[in-house]
């Protein structure tokens, strides 16, 4: 096996090490069983070599009642041994996907948009069942082969030591063969994991969006696509197998040669005196177990080629810092945000050679204040609003709420004190009251029915069979744009944190719904920091202040009358859109 795959697998030492206790006892069993094994064929000389001595009924008895006893023993402790080292593969995987899915979601927005789902789908499945292959039926025969190698040879010896001899000069075929084996099954395995990890993709991005899909009437084209990726994953498979397949037919035909060579070498030695029938039949049953390990050792390095590729996917991930985490020296809050925010100079660009996205804002508002944001599509008013809950980190600049650098306040709680409803609804395929409820620690039916109210949402709810209990599919797809706009609102405001931001969250639903959700929220409102975006200049003609950005800056600012008095961007928006809806 590689260097490079035997370092991947020094980061499954610490799950390991939790397991000790159960290792030893598991190990102890191990070596318990290969011990009761190889007795077997020691009595069963005595036994053979009795019949020929003219040994008394009774005698033989006893062999046979010994033989008996010893696989009865053999199969106690090999029980344990497998219920424990194959145990423990399954805890230790249970530990590592929940590691694996925690660290996931410490990860930045940046990460997942950079990796696809089923690629991550797929190392939370096929690779980590692939680690815990490794685990435990790797270990536990990679350990039986070690023992048992060292402890056959043995009694080998002790019943022929020329014909052992014979037998050790050619065993290093076997080795070659199956390192040769294991090389290519390295490279093979790691095609078809990556190709796995490509499917999953296809499947995930076609179900999610299926409307699409069969909108354009590209059901023809979806399928053709799967199909050439899944001819490419057989196609991998098949060479996988190929190799795989050449394996056991070749062990197969080392057996036949190795027991062949000891029927007419050990056939010569009790023709010549030189061994009893019952010490050939003893080294053939030896034989037969010194072939296992071989075989074993074998499968259990194609065990560990694929264990290692898969750990190696898998720590590729975990090595990934997550860019936004509390920085060194945090102020935990005494006391829920007053909700004054400030951008002091600030930059922003997605990747560091990228180009900016934000550039030099500077703005402050107050607690309780109501702030608008309009302009452009693209011209970065969505990307604002993602710095206050260090969706991302700000390029240049810093922003302050409360007089404190968001960096120095604990990310947990930055969060809990902001109600945010993105751009890009998202809806669980949940029911309405665990999508409404999802920021709440404990279920609270009064909060949710609250908030639903607020968000105009109650009456489409109560009109559902299930009501608050509707499931409400893949994504939402039960759901109406407008209700999954709405659905999202009320679980932003369902907690009443001191801070809102509301990013274009009427764009689904007509005028006159947008009025009746403002009216019923703006009592909420008060006394809230809230920023909205929105491209409908009616949603934010209220607020107390209204910036118009452009390319990343901005270009005009003040109260609605101020701005409409301006005759810039905002003005002749307002005309333009004040027309449409007369025209309407």
């Amino acid at each position: 096996m590689r260097f490079e795959s035997w370092a991947e697998l020094a980061s499954l030492k610490k799950y390991i090490l939790r397991f000790k206790l159960a290792y030893t006892i598991g190990f102890i069993s191990l070596i318990l069983t290969s011990i009761f094994t190889l007795l077997i064929p020691w009595m069963l000389r005595k036994a053979i070599d009795g019949i020929k001595a003219g040994a008394e009924p009774a005698i033989l008895l006893r062999y046979a009642g010994l033989i008996v006893l010893f696989a009865l023993i053999q199969g106690f402790f090999r029980f344990w041994m497998r219920n424990l080292l194959i145990g423990i593969s399954r805890k230790v995987e249970y530990l590592l996907r929940n590691d694996f899915f925690a660290h996931l979601q410490t990860l930045s927005l940046s990460f997942f948009q950079q990796r696809r789902t089923g690629e991550l789908m797929s190392l939370a499945t096929n690779d980590l069942n692939a680690v815990r292959n490794l685990l435990g039926p790797g270990i536990m025969y990679l350990l039986h082969t070690l023992i048992l190698f060292p402890m056959d040879i043995g009694f080998m010896i002790a019943t022929s030591w020329r014909l052992t001899l014979s037998i050790i000069i050619l065993f290093p075929l076997i080795s070659i063969v199956v390192m040769h084996i294991s090389r290519c099954l390295h490279i093979r395995f790691k095609a078809v994991q990556e190709q796995f990890s490509l499917i999953n993709t296809q499947i995930q991005e076609n179900f999610s969006g299926i409307r699409v899909i069969q909108a354009y009437a590209r059901e023809g084209w979806a399928a053709e696509e799967f199909q050439r990726a899944n001819d490419l994953y057989l196609e991998r498979n098949m060479q996988l197998a190929k190799v795989s397949g050449i394996f056991h037919p070749m062990m197969s035909f080392l057996t036949g040669f190795f027991l062949l060579l000891i029927i007419w070498l050990g056939g010569l030695q009790v023709i010549r005196g030189q061994m009893s029938l019952g010490g050939l039949a003893a080294f053939v049953g030896y034989l037969g177990l010194l072939l296992w390990p071989a075989v074993a050792l074998g499968w259990v390095i194609n065990l560990f080629q694929r264990g290692a590729v898969s750990m190696g996917r898998i720590n590729e991930v975990m090595r990934i810092e997550p860019q936004i985490r509390d920085a060194a020296a945090t102020t935990p809050l005494a006391s829920p945000l007053r909700g004054e925010i400030e951008f002091d100079h600030v930059d922003f660009a997605y990747t560091p050679s990228g180009p900016r996205v934000l550039s030099d804002i500077t703005l402050r508002i107050n607690p309780g204040e109501s702030i608008g944001l309009v302009g452009r599509t693209g011209c970065g008013k969505s990307s604002l609003a993602n710095l206050i809950p260090r969706l991302y980190d700000v390029s240049g600049g810093e922003i302050r709420i409360d007089g404190l650098p968001i960096k120095q306040i604990p990310l947990q709680q930055l969060r809990e004190n902001i109600g945010y409803v993105p751009q890009e609804t998202f809806v669980f395929s949940e029911s309405i009251k665990h999508n409404i409820g999802l920021s709440l620690r404990e279920e609270n039916p009064d909060l949710i029915r609250e908030a639903a109210f607020f968000a105009h949402l109650l009456d489409d709810i109560e009109s559902f069979p299930d009501q608050f209990e509707t499931v409400v599919g893949e994504r939402g797809l039960t759901l109406s744009g407008g209700q999954k706009q709405r659905m999202a609102i009320s679980r932003a405001l369902i907690r009443k944190p001191p801070i809102l931001i509301f990013d274009d969250v009427f764009s689904s639903v007509d005028l006159e719904t947008e009025q009746q959700i403002l009216k019923k929220i703006r009592p909420l409102m008060q006394g809230r920091t809230c920023l909205i975006i929105a491209h409908r200049l009616s949603a934010v003609r209220d607020c107390h202040r209204i910036y118009v950005l452009e390319q990343g800056k901005i270009v005009e600012s003040g109260t609605h009358t101020e701005l409409i008095s301006l005759g810039g961007f905002y003005a002749q928006t307002y005309q333009r859109q004040l027309l449409s809806q007369e025209l309407e």
